[in-house]
């Protein structure tokens, strides 16, 4: 029951975002009349990450001073509250407001999950937990997004009533989520978290986010650029990658006892360039959909290859601070992707955009032939 409740709460960060990507053109057409619409509807999407960013060190040190169980319980009535109030808000700034909560929230829950995987499970334990997350991440995520699409089609505000699932998930967290056995206070240590290697692999998470989801931002628009209004066909576009990320996921303890950490990370880039540049040239459908199934394979084994390589390496003292870092690399780099992605489709097209991605994917590859990332991640 533990391991199916942790696998649970590992799909409500991911889709705090993704789930209500199909319902931004809905969203734009509602509130055409505020200035700057087309910016301030692409931050709903990411907004929850700056406030992740904002949130994931303070609950971090929360976790390591005073335990996991209050803070996922409090964080998990708090996600539930706020991530359902586009249903019935009428005003975008109010939406905007509960999407910043709903960030702090999340920051809570993504922090004291990862923290628990790593409290209770290790070796090899650990590496199929985290890959069972990510096929279940994965998995779920197409079912979600490809309802919300189908509700978007209704309404724009239905798909804000699958974030409904937070309630159904708090009673099982507190039957089956029980305080680990560990020592609690402020550390002793100053020592046990890796700064060289935190110094090399949050920049990576942070690179990473920004690219995807400048995609994840813009594919909706994209979609009807080719001549479709449907925003079940965008949520459907959306499931394919994530359909792609769960079915790779089934493969991750084996990929990670076959292959070295920095092999991994080339090929997780290295795939995802060659789905970015797929999109690039995509001149029909079959193209779009090879190139984003070519993505997901990539991203599906991003979070469990860079969350197993840190927990793998940071005290138990420390581990709630090193997860914050990660968490606030991940989002601070969701977040980014938002200023980034509206000018750029509006100066160079989205088209062009995706080829700037793969070239930054491609760059991301090719550094882990150095002799740096040699030394951090073997």
């Amino acid at each position: 029951m533990r391991t199916f409740v942790l696998i649970l709460l590992s799909t409500l960060p991911f889709l705090a975002s993704v789930t209500i990507s199909p319902a931004l053109p809905g969203i734009t057409e509602a509130f055409q009349t505020e200035a700057h619409v087309q910016w301030l509807v692409r931050l709903v999407l990411t907004l929850p990450g700056l406030f992740i960013v904002i949130g994931a060190p303070l609950a971090g040190r929360i976790i390591d001073r005073f335990g996991r169980r209050r803070l996922l319980i409090s964080s998990l009535i708090l996600y539930g509250v706020t991530s359902t109030a586009g249903f019935y808000l009428d005003s975008l700034w109010w939406l905007l407001s509960s999407r910043a909560l709903l960030g702090l929230a999340v920051a809570g829950v993504m922090i004291t999950t990862t923290t628990l995987v790593a409290d209770y499970y290790q070796g090899e334990a650990r590496s199929r937990l985290l890959g069972l997350q990510g096929v279940f991440v994965g998995f779920s995520s197409v079912v979600f997004v490809f309802l919300s699409g189908v509700l978007a089609d209704l309404s724009w505000r239905t798909p804000f009533l699958i974030y409904l699932l937070a309630f159904l998930v708090l009673p099982l967290v507190v039957y089956a989520i029980r305080e680990p056995a560990r020592k609690m206070g402020k550390p002793t240590s100053t020592g046990t978290l890796p700064q060289a290697l935190t110094a090399f692999i949050y920049p990576i998470a942070f690179l990473i986010m920004t690219v995807f989801y400048v995609l994840v931002v813009n594919l909706p628009f994209y979609i009807r650029d080719l001549g479709s209004q449907s925003s079940t066909l965008a949520g459907s576009a959306l499931a394919l990658i994530t359909l792609s990320a769960a079915l790779i996921s089934f493969l991750f303890k084996w990929l990670k006892q076959q292959f070295s950490y920095r092999i991994m990370f080339m090929a997780i880039f290295g795939i995802a360039c060659i789905g970015y540049v797929i999109l690039l040239f995509a001149t029909m459908p079959a193209w779009v959909v090879a190139g984003l199934i070519a993505t997901g394979l990539g991203m599906g084994l991003v979070m469990p290859t860079l969350n197993l390589l840190l927990l793998s390496k940071s005290a138990e003292e420390s581990r709630g601070k090193a997860v914050a870092g990660m968490t606030t690399a991940v989002f601070m780099g969701q977040f980014f992707s938002t200023l980034l992605a509206g000018p750029l489709a509006s100066w160079i097209g989205i088209r062009i955009t995706f080829g700037v991605g793969s070239v930054i994917l491609l760059l991301m590859s090719l550094s882990f032939l150095t002799q740096r990332a040699k030394a951090f991640v073997g």
